[in-house]
């Protein structure tokens, strides 16, 4: 497409096509989403686990998860492990070299109770034996505190010493749509982890160390990411609140141990929060901020309207902007973009961002995943949304909503059964969630009907295509991305080869027989702009064997450009590659790798195409489609 004037834009046909049903078929069973814990999404992650080159993938799940093999050109077939499939209620994933042995292990992260340090179930560790074999480690590592429910982890080299460490959230059953007091109710129980590589198998608890009391902090982590955001040289962190709480940025003194600095360098987010990615918008060689909020039309209708009604405006800020943007400004200080970037609306129910540069240009765009509850196709007013945002913003409790869903119980569990865990032990269940699970009939007049309600459901995501000026034009329903499945993460991968970025959304469990859908969607990119780019793979030797925590940094056509290699962005593992458009470019003038052990290496005039390189070593040409 080009742009014809303004935001108009002309398009001969979509950049992406959703190849999900050719690449992986019917391999990815859909279960209905009796629960919403936690928004109600599960783990993605992508790497190459076998070591043929070509991209495999974990799909977690509320009951067994799914391992696929990558067969090349985009298609996948099961795996069929079942050591690691037979794991249930796997909320993230992260392939990663944790023993330096040159294969990718697998640390999973389980949304089960912990409150009791007797037994614990809720982070596994696999080990890859090559061959297609893994062994499950036992005894590998020991939490000192009892802890609640995970969901996010961080992987990265967090001390410097070359092993990969993690860092685990402890949420706990209850999320955003719970009613009432939004401050952490068990002081007694560990809500963030931190756990360092001692070598030989062995991770120890620096939790209390590295963390201090924010171990201990009342917050509710919903998703992390690990990122050296100020560019010094050791890996920060990222933690994202989802009940209104400060999400914290910690700082990383270089040691491993971490200081809290969300307000003091600019990037104060207090809302649902859901999603975080790091990239350089500008192009000035500095990473910038997205960070996502579950959000709703009627917090910003209500809001407004009460400010004009009323002369003070100490209102509920919660769920009025779904993507926020975080330009940095030097010494890693940062200030909010996204008015000045045209993203002031990307639909409701926000949930997993991405920087991706979908169609070569050089550009960071931005991919958003939408979507929370989608009820009755035909019956879209049946939307739970305003009611759920006038009782949260009068402090309604729980109590208060109980008469709407009554005393049915949404689901019998078996003996046993995974939602023991989750519906009845946890009592995790928000009246709001009970509705959506139970409830049939018109939301506004009742009846006998058979309407299924929703909650911010039948949203679109969206593509914000980057215009290379500060601003984004949104482009979703012309290059065919505009899912409206109900979202939760995105990871990115370029599954053919063909230096340009494809991508696999791993969605919410479908909430209702009434709207059934795929949990997991693949798009392949065939943008026809012709646009080249540099693919790079990353193989550390001084620094940690998955390069984890580097930085390329360059020069094309005398537009800058940086790049930084993390593990993983919140639940979702996107493929251990750095991607740079090219545009028209023949060659990338400059290209600088600054490995985390502060190796750099600087090359010049670096054609077009997929590249290796091992610390240290020189360029390696890979082979491409």
């Amino acid at each position: 497409y080009q742009i014809l004037k303004g935001e108009t834009l002309v398009s001969t046909k979509p950049s992406f096509i959703n190849t999900t049903t050719a690449s992986i078929g019917n391999n990815v069973p859909i279960y209905k989403r009796e629960e919403a814990i936690r928004r109600g999404g599960y783990a993605l992650a992508i790497s190459d686990y076998d070591g043929d080159g070509i991209q495999d993938m974990y799909v977690g799940a509320a009951e067994k998860g799914t391992l696929l093999r990558g067969l090349g050109n985009g298609k996948f077939a099961k795996a069929n492990i079942p050591a690691i499939e037979n794991y249930s209620l796997v909320k993230a994933a992260v392939w990663g070299d944790y023993f330096n042995t040159g294969r990718q292990d697998l640390l999973l992260v389980r949304f089960t109770p912990n409150e009791s340090a007797a037994k614990k179930s809720d982070v596994v560790m696999f080990e890859n034996l090559g061959g297609g074999k893994f062994k499950e480690r036992k005894g590998w590592f020991k939490i000192k505190n009892n802890s609640d429910y995970a969901m996010p982890v961080a992987v990265a080299d967090l001390n410097g010493d070359k092993l990969l460490d993690f860092y685990i959230g402890y949420p706990g059953a209850k999320d955003f749509t719970i009613l009432g007091e939004s401050h952490y109710d068990n002081k007694k129980l560990q809500v963030q982890g931190l756990f360092l590589n001692q070598g030989k198998g062995k991770f120890k608890d620096f939790s209390r160390e590295a963390l201090g009391e924010s171990a201990f902090q009342r917050i509710y982590p919903h998703s992390a990411m690990s990122v050296d955001y100020d560019q010094d040289g050791d890996m920060d962190l990222v933690v994202i609140d989802d009940r209104g709480n400060l999400s914290p940025v910690y700082k990383n003194d270089g040691h491993g141990k971490f200081t809290q600095t969300a307000d003091e360098i600019g990037v104060g987010n207090k809302d649902w929060g859901m999603g975080i990615a790091a990239g350089d918008i500008n192009n000035d060689g500095r990473l910038d901020f997205a960070m996502t909020n579950v959000n709703f039309m009627a917090a910003k209708r209500i809001n407004k309207s009460c400010i004009h009604n009323w002369e003070h405006d100490n209102f509920s800020k919660l769920g009025h902007q779904g993507l926020r943007t975080f330009g940095q400004t030097g010494n890693g200080k940062f200030v909010e973009t996204t008015k000045a970037n045209g993203l002031e609306w990307m639909g409701e129910g926000a949930a997993g961002v991405e920087f991706m540069d979908y169609n070569n240009d050089g550009h960071l765009d931005i991919y958003v995943v939408n979507g929370l509850w989608s009820g009755d196709k035909q019956r879209k007013e049946q939307d739970l949304s305003s009611l759920f945002v006038r009782a949260s913003g009068l402090n309604l409790l729980e109590e208060d909503l109980h008469a709407l869903h009554g005393k049915k119980k949404v689901h019998a569990p078996a003996k046993d059964s995974y939602w023991d865990y989750l519906q009845y032990r946890s009592k995790s269940q928000s009246a709001v969630m009970l509705t959506l699970s139970n409830f049939k009939g018109d939301i506004h007049q009742g009846g006998k009907d058979s309407y299924r309600p929703s909650l911010a459901g039948f949203q679109r995501n969206r593509l914000f295509r980057n215009n290379g000026n500060g601003s984004f034009t949104e482009v979703g329903f012309l290059e065919g991305v505009d899912s409206i499945k109900d979202g939760y993460i995105i990871s990115q991968t370029d599954l053919n080869k063909d230096g340009k970025m494809d991508f696999v959304l791993r969605n919410c469990d479908p909430g209702t027989r009434e709207n059934w859908f795929s949990p997991v969607e693949v798009f392949i990119n065939n943008n026809n702009e012709k646009k080249k780019s540099l693919t790079l793979n990353l193989e550390g030797r001084a620094s940690n064997r998955d390069a984890i925590g580097s930085f390329v940094t360059g020069v094309v056509q005398g537009r800058k450009f940086i790049r930084h290699l993390i593990a993983n962005n919140g639940t979702a593992q996107s493929e251990k590659i750095l991607h740079i458009g090219m545009g028209n470019a023949k060659v990338i003038d400059r290209l600088t790798v600054h490995w985390p052990s502060g190796t750099v290496q600087n090359f010049k005039n670096v054609k077009a195409g997929h590249l290796k390189i091992v610390e240290g070593n020189d360029l390696e040409r890979m082979a491409n489609k």
